[in-house]
């Protein structure tokens, strides 16, 4: 059985990327009350690799929830851990150099 916030989906994650973040900028949920939402939204970014924008966004979202949604908590603090290796991965890869349009 999966979670909620790990249910398979049908399109491609470049699509979802570039479509969840304007989830969250809807009148409706930019509050970022919905912490389901949050994640998704800061499962795009860290994508779109706007590392940030995602653990600003769950941060927030951590800090507003009520006691025992253990799972949701879980689930944010595993998306904010993802965020903050790919963050690190990302500063600390060394410049491609290309040659022709072929990296060396």
């Amino acid at each position: 059985m999966t979670s909620p916030m790990h249910r398979p989906g049908r399109t491609t994650a470049l699509h979802k990327a570039r479509a969840q973040p304007a989830l969250g900028s809807r009148p409706a949920l930019a509050t970022g009350i919905d912490p389901i939402v949050v994640f998704r939204v800061a499962g795009a970014l860290r994508r779109l690799s706007r590392y940030d924008e995602g653990l600003g966004a769950i941060d927030r979202t951590i800090d507003c929830l009520p006691p025992g949604g253990t799972s949701v908590h879980a689930g944010l603090v595993r998306e904010r851990s993802l965020l903050c290796a790919a963050r690190d991965l990302h500063q600390h890869r060394p410049p491609t150099h290309t040659s022709g349009g072929v990296p060396s």
